[in-house]
């Protein structure tokens, strides 16, 4: 079997581990940024499983489906204060270190 680019991306891909966070959106931010922002989640190969916030006043947020390197992606822009919608992201259900050493033989 020959390995292309394009075969050897999926096998990436499919080995990335996915994980559902909460997003927490900036208090007073505009429901239609919040909606871009979700998406650009979904462009980029997430899911998402939970709106039932999103146009809340005092807190809102959605819960998401996306793979670790979106997740920390958006951590650190959240973080830094660089993300204009996005205040916080954080675990929901998503594994423990010892979870992740156990399904790496570890």
């Amino acid at each position: 079997m020959k390995l292309t680019l394009p075969f050897i991306s999926s096998l990436i891909g499919s080995a990335m581990t996915k994980s559902d966070v909460i997003l927490k959106f900036k208090t007073g931010s505009p429901v239609a940024e919040r909606t871009a922002a979700l998406d650009a989640i979904k462009a980029q190969g997430g899911a998402v499983k939970s709106t039932d916030n999103l146009e809340s006043s005092i807190f809102p947020f959605a819960v998401v489906t996306i793979d670790d390197e979106q997740f920390t992606s958006l951590q650190a822009a959240s973080l830094d204060d660089k993300h204009d919608v996005i205040e916080n992201v954080g675990g929901y259900k998503t594994r423990t270190s010892m979870q992740r050493k156990r399904e790496v033989g570890m």
